[in-house]
């Protein structure tokens, strides 16, 4: 549970009541604490709710619909476009979003929904008939809507094996929904460990695209100097694993956080294989010079005739 009042709590009679007792009894600088609590999350939600609303403003104009996914443990946000039951989905896969604050990055968020997000911007240039978003455990729901979300969750265990459990769950959802035969995974940022993640475990997972993606974030935090993420499954230890499952990765030429050191850790772990390739792209980095140019990208190949 979050460690703070949800709004279903601030406005129930009870807390009203228990509160107004708290007036007369408890010292002025206490309801000033309580008030300052309510009011970050009250604020906590707004942000959330303006997010959401972003984000659907963005998918209308491409007949995304908003839909939330039921999991085992948790529910899922997901915008989609489904012209072709029975046939393939390119999925995509939203990034960490707003995980930690702080100089040092070593606090969590209250709310990992992304301001930018990426991810669904790309599926926005993508023409195919069956096109899916797929945000991360806890974003775009408030606390009241998803208790089962902690800072934790999303934070050190973003990649947990529960996380990608519920990810699991849901490309299965869409499966018994929708009939899709196989699934098209384009994963951005923390979202191409996501991929990678549900490719060792699935069988119908037909190609892997990533977008300035960590693929080993044990070296990356180590060597960004940002706290381990204790407690989360790491790409690079199923790369044998997706070998046989053709992949394109792709790195911006402007990026400082993702470069091809980090594709490079990932490609000696996988060992022999001629389905993986690395591009990186002029004039972009970690979140700019994706989206416009998505479609000449998405055009590149993603095979098993790969020299690399």
């Amino acid at each position: 549970m979050y460690g703070y009042l949800n709004n279903s709590t601030v406005h129930h009679p009870d807390f009203i009541m228990t509160l107004k007792l708290q007036i007369i009894r408890r010292p002025l600088f206490t309801l000033g604490l309580l008030g300052l609590a309510v009011g970050v999350v009250a604020m906590t939600s707004a942000c959330t709710i303006l997010r959401e609303e972003g984000a659907t403003r963005l998918a209308a104009p491409v007949h995304m619909n908003k839909r939330q996914i039921e999991t085992g443990s948790t529910s899922l946000v997901a915008y989609e476009r489904v012209h072709k039951q029975g046939g393939i989905a390119n999925v995509y896969i939203e990034g960490d979003g707003l995980v930690l604050k702080g100089e040092h990055q070593a606090a969590p968020t209250l709310d990992p929904t992304p301001d930018n997000p990426v991810a669904l911007h790309l599926a926005t240039r993508d023409k195919g008939d069956n096109v899916i978003y797929l945000a991360r455990p806890c974003q775009y729901l408030t606390a009241d809507k998803n208790p089962a979300c902690d800072e934790k969750g999303w934070a050190a265990k973003r990649f947990s094996v529960e996380n990608m459990d519920a990810m699991n769950d849901a490309l299965d959802n869409m499966r018994n929904k929708y009939g899709f035969v196989g699934f098209n995974l384009i994963g951005y940022g923390g979202g191409g460990q996501v991929a990678i993640l549900l490719g060792a475990k699935r069988k119908d997972i037909l190609t892997i695209r990533t977008v300035a993606s960590t693929l080993d974030h044990q070296s990356w935090t180590a060597n960004k100097e940002i706290p381990a993420l204790e407690g989360s499954l790491n790409a690079k230890d199923f790369a044998r694993d997706v070998a046989t499952i053709p992949q394109h990765h792709f790195i911006g030429a402007w990026d400082d956080l993702i470069t091809t050191y980090n594709y490079n850790d990932f490609r000696a772990a996988m060992g022999p294989s001629t389905c993986i390739r690395m591009s990186k792209i002029d004039e972009a980095d970690g979140a700019d010079g994706w989206v416009n140019r998505w479609p000449s990208i998405m055009d590149l190949p993603v095979d098993c005739n790969s020299d690399q």
